[in-house]
């Protein structure tokens, strides 16, 4: 009984684990994809500039800085 008990623990143990796992994969999965939409609104913003205009804003926030 108490062999069944203990097995049943670590299966309910198991499970909890594995969903905390999933959980932060999950996290991290949705935390990259609005990074790479934050970098697709910065890309369509930035498409009709030429290298020179980035360049200068470029150094405009980083002498800000």
């Amino acid at each position: 009984m108490i062999r069944l008990l203990l097995a049943a623990l670590v299966a309910v143990g198991s499970v909890a684990a594995w969903q905390y796992i999933r959980a932060e994969q999950l996290a991290e999965i949705v935390g990259r994809v609005r990074t790479l939409e934050r970098q697709q609104e910065i890309d369509s913003e930035t498409d009709h500039l030429t290298d020179d205009e980035l360049r200068r804003a470029l150094e405009h926030v980083l002498g800000a800085e």
